[in-house]
């Protein structure tokens, strides 16, 4: 049963799905990625994460990049989006949903200065452990640290078989 303000009521107790740590979240290079259904809970048939981009005229950008294990279900949320994929310049906006498959291209970078926000899954599951691995490194102040830094890209090639594509 859920109540309106926003707690599941179980058995012996409320859990407040509002609370920071209810869905892991980690912040890379200014942008949040927030795990809402892990594989754990699905028999890694797929995973489920919400990316969000800060608002402001600052034009945030996942780079472009390669997976190799998943096929990935990308809805828009929020915002205006430019998503290359394979040779393709595609607009994204408001319910704009696409299935990008294996071994393509792909990059996301949010336009204009309003908030964006993706909701994306992963078929199978996995990828999502990624950004829990990278909020357990050890890598001093990692929140500084840009896609380019080759520990990131080391875990993100040998455990999770993604390439970050450099032009």
């Amino acid at each position: 049963m859920i109540e309106s303000n926003s707690k599941i009521q179980t058995r012996n107790n409320n859990i407040d799905i509002n609370h920071e740590n209810f869905f892991p979240k980690f912040d890379l290079d200014g942008i949040t990625f927030k795990t809402i259904i892990s594989g754990d809970k699905t028999g890694n048939d797929y995973s489920i994460i919400e990316i969000l981009f800060p608002e402001g005229d600052i034009e945030k950008e996942i780079p472009l990049h390669i997976q190799s294990q998943e096929i990935v279900i990308v809805c828009v949320v929020h915002g205006d989006f430019e998503i290359v994929y394979g040779k393709q310049n595609i607009r994204g906006t408001e319910g704009t949903v696409l299935k990008l498959e294996k071994d393509i291209p792909r990059s996301f970078k949010k336009k204009n200065n309003s908030y964006g926000k993706l909701l994306v899954t992963y078929l199978p599951a996995g990828f999502e452990n990624f950004f829990r691995e990278i909020a357990s490194c050890n890598i001093e102040d990692l929140k500084k640290n840009e896609i380019e830094d080759p520990i990131l890209i080391q875990l993100l090639e040998k455990n999770y078989g993604a390439k970050v594509l450099f032009e």
